[in-house]
């Protein structure tokens, strides 16, 4: 698995821990956007996933803890 995904899983792995609570990451998961998706986009990451990621990030702070639940998760099991 590439390493960028893998890391995502991580984030994602630690915020259902956390309730969803947008504390897995200092400053909230959005933060992690630039560093990630330049990292996947040299993985060759495809294009769907990195702008699904980016969707999902970027509104997360936004969401009630069910809505941040309901919309990791399909990025929880994202192929590779």
């Amino acid at each position: 698995m590439q390493s960028s995904l893998e890391k995502l899983r991580k984030f994602f792995r630690l915020e259902h821990g956390n309730g969803y609570s947008n504390t897995a990451v200092i400053g909230g998961l959005a933060n992690i956007l630039d560093y990630w998706e330049g990292e996947a986009r040299n993985e060759a990451i495809p294009e769907a996933l990195i702008q699904s990621v980016q969707a999902t990030l970027r509104g997360y702070a936004d969401q009630s803890p069910k809505s941040a639940a309901l919309n990791c998760s399909p990025l929880e099991t994202s192929p590779e």
